[in-house]
């Protein structure tokens, strides 16, 4: 789809790297040396991935301040057309592009977001990594695997500050029918058809295993039993999605 070469995958173990690039040799793939309790299995709103969240939160913050705009998006996303195009289309425009949270559509969608290095998209993330260090500060010590509250991650923590419109922030949250999250599984067929997504976020579904099991089911998974990319299935799925 012609953005492969423009992707960097950030992994917390280095085993991770030969795998990615297995699948897809063109994407760059950086590995962090981290704290253990990152690594493995994480869980959403637990203290290991709360951790993975605060230093999320400040790659992408140096990123705005090396005046770079960041497409930052989570890997559990299934992809049939290349959105960069229709993402950078807002230049100008907004601060920071959104999907929504369905269930919640003033609600942000903590995994999707395109990035404009504005003086207002700086000041903003600045303000949330300062959110993010004060909840580090409280759970470094923890076990990883503690549930934390959920009103306690930096997805919260952002749609406060977007609502807010936080240093004169304008942001702007795009349709389901174009940008669709987990939800897009659950919804009618009649409902279905009304939407033409560049990609679904395959979220609202807890552990790796269930994910790939829905995936599977929709026949949104292209990994071949040996671990390599299942291209020619991937040029089915895509072919018919046209922009």
């Amino acid at each position: 789809m012609g953005f492969h070469q423009q992707v960097i995958i950030i992994v917390t173990s280095p085993q991770g790297i030969d795998e990615i690039k297995k699948i897809s040799p063109d994407v760059t793939v950086v590995a962090l040396d981290v704290d253990q309790s990152m690594n493995g299995h994480q869980e959403y709103s637990h203290v290991g991935y709360l951790k993975i969240m605060v230093l999320r939160t400040q790659i992408q913050l140096a990123l705005l301040h090396n005046d770079i705009e960041v497409y930052s998006f989570e890997c559990d996303s299934v992809f049939f057309a290349n959105p960069l195009p229709k993402l950078r289309a807002h230049s100008g425009e907004h601060d920071i592009v959104f999907i929504s949270n369905y269930q919640r559509p003033k609600s942000i969608n903590g995994g999707f977001l395109y990035l404009f290095p504005t003086p207002a998209a700086k000041a903003t993330f600045e303000q949330l990594n300062r959110m993010m260090l004060k909840l580090f500060s409280n759970i470094r010590n923890q076990p990883s695997d503690k549930l934390i509250p959920t009103h306690e991650n930096d997805q919260v923590y952002l749609s406060t500050l977007v609502a807010e419109k936080y240093a004169g922030l304008k942001s702007t949250i795009l349709p389901f029918s174009i940008f669709s999250d987990g939800k897009w599984y659950d919804i009618s067929e009649e409902d279905r058809k009304l939407t033409y997504p560049f990609l679904i976020h395959n979220n609202w579904i807890k552990g790796n295993i269930a994910k790939e099991g829905r995936a599977k089911k929709w026949k949104h998974w292209f990994l071949k039993d040996d671990g390599s990319c299942d291209f020619d299935w991937a040029k089915e799925v895509t072919k018919t999605i046209i922009y």
